[in-house]
C-alpha cells in the first residue's frame, strides 16, 4: 500500500495513539499522516477490526467494510504489525469505567487459596465429578425437549421453564440477557464471584468459598432465604467454571457426600449426576448448621451456559434443588 492510500486510510478513522500500553495522543488523521510521513517510506498499514483483521489493501476497500460492520466495533490500525492505534469507530477514545472492573478468578484465588485442598485423591475425584457435571449442564441449558413456558418478565428477557427429568425430578430453566456483548468477560466473572448476587438469586443471599481445589474449582456453601422473616436455607455444592470456547462458558454447581454434621438424618441422593453420590469429603461447618436451625438443601444441578452475542451476553440457568422450591415457579 503507497503513501497516498495510507494518507486516505487514515483520513477515514479517528485514532488514539499508545506507546507502552499508555495513551499518549487523540489525534486527528492528518496529524497522523504526518507521524507515518516521518517514518520509513516502505510500511505496511493493516486494519483490524474487534482483534480480526480487516483488511492490509487500498483505504476505498477498507472504508466499505467498515462501513458494513457494527458501527460500535473497535478498530486497530497497524504498522510494520505494531499496534499504531485502537479505539470505538466511529466516536472517541473507550474509557473504562469502573463498573467494568471485575474480579478476576486468580484475584479470587489469591484471597481464598487459604483453603487450598493438599489431598490429592479429593482433588482428582473433584475434577473427574465435575468434569460430567459440566456435560449435565450443558445438555439440560441446550436441550429444549420436555421444557414448559411457566412465566414470563419483560425486563432483561427473562423467560422460565419447567420440566421433570425421568418423571420426577424438577429442573427450570431460566434464560435472559445482559445487553452489551463486550460485557462477556465480566458477566462470566460476576456470576463466578461469591460476593457478587446474581439475579436469579434471592436477596438475602450469602455465598462463599469454603474449600479451593484450584482457580476454577472450589466448594461453595450458600445461605439463602426467600424474605428477611424466612427461616434460612443453605447448600454446599462443588462449583466449576469452564470456558468451553472464546464466546461460551460454564458455570456450574452439584452436592454430593458432603459431611457437614447438620444433625438432620433425611439421606439426599443426586438424582441427576449419580457420580456425586460417591463423592465424599467433611466439611468444618459453623455452629448454626450443627445445631439445626438452618434447614439443609442439596443441589442436584445448578449453573450457568454464559454466551456472547452480537449485541447482548445470553444467559441460560439451570436450577434443580431438594428441598428449596425456585424463587419464579
Amino acid at each position: 500500500m503507497n503513501k497516498f492510500y495510507i494518507q486516505i486510510a487514515l483520513f477515514l478513522l479517528s485514532v488514539s495513539i499508545y506507546l507502552n500500553n499508555k495513551t499518549i495522543a487523540t489525534e486527528s488523521a492528518p496529524e497522523i499522516a504526518k507521524k507515518i510521513k516521518s517514518k520509513n517510506s516502505h510500511v505496511t498499514v493493516s486494519v483490524y477490526m474487534n482483534d480480526n483483521p480487516l483488511a492490509t489493501e487500498s483505504a476505498l476497500e477498507i472504508a466499505k467494510k467498515i462501513q458494513s460492520k457494527n458501527r460500535y466495533a473497535t478498530v486497530s490500525v497497524y504498522m510494520n504489525n505494531k499496534p499504531l492505534a485502537t479505539e470505538p469507530a466511529p466516536g472517541k477514545p473507550k474509557k473504562i469505567r469502573s463498573k467494568d472492573r471485575y474480579a478476576t478468578s486468580e484475584e479470587i484465588y489469591e484471597k481464598n487459596k487459604h483453603l487450598l485442598c493438599t489431598n490429592p485423591e479429593e482433588i482428582k475425584n473433584a475434577e473427574k465429578l465435575m468434569n460430567e457435571a459440566v456435560e449435565h449442564l450443558k445438555y439440560h441449558a441446550t436441550c429444549k425437549k420436555g421444557y414448559k413456558a411457566i412465566s414470563h418478565i419483560v425486563r432483561n428477557y427473562m423467560a422460565f421453564f419447567k420440566k421433570k427429568h425421568q418423571g420426577d425430578t424438577d429442573v427450570v430453566r431460566v434464560t435472559y440477557r445482559k445487553k452489551d456483548s463486550n460485557r462477556y468477560n465480566k458477566v462470566v466473572a460476576d456470576i463466578w464471584n461469591p460476593d457478587i448476587i446474581k439475579l436469579v438469586e434471592y436477596t438475602y443471599t450469602k455465598t462463599k468459598f469454603v474449600r479451593v481445589y484450584n482457580p476454577n474449582l472450589v466448594i461453595i456453601q450458600q445461605r439463602f432465604k426467600k424474605w428477611p422473616w424466612s427461616h434460612e436455607k443453605y447448600f454446599y455444592a462443588l462449583a466449576k467454571k469452564v470456558q468451553l470456547s472464546k464466546y461460551e462458558s460454564i458455570i456450574v454447581m452439584t452436592s454430593a457426600n458432603i459431611i457437614d454434621h447438620h444433625p438432620s438424618d433425611k439421606e439426599y441422593k443426586n438424582t441427576i449426576i449419580e457420580i456425586a453420590n460417591s463423592f465424599t469429603t467433611e466439611i468444618d461447618s459453623e455452629d448454626d448448621i450443627r445445631s439445626g436451625k438452618l434447614k439443609k438443601t442439596f443441589v442436584r444441578l445448578a449453573g450457568y451456559l454464559i454466551q456472547e452475542c452480537q449485541t447482548y451476553v445470553g444467559v441460560t440457568y439451570i436450577n434443580s434443588i431438594d428441598g428449596n422450591r425456585y424463587i419464579y415457579t
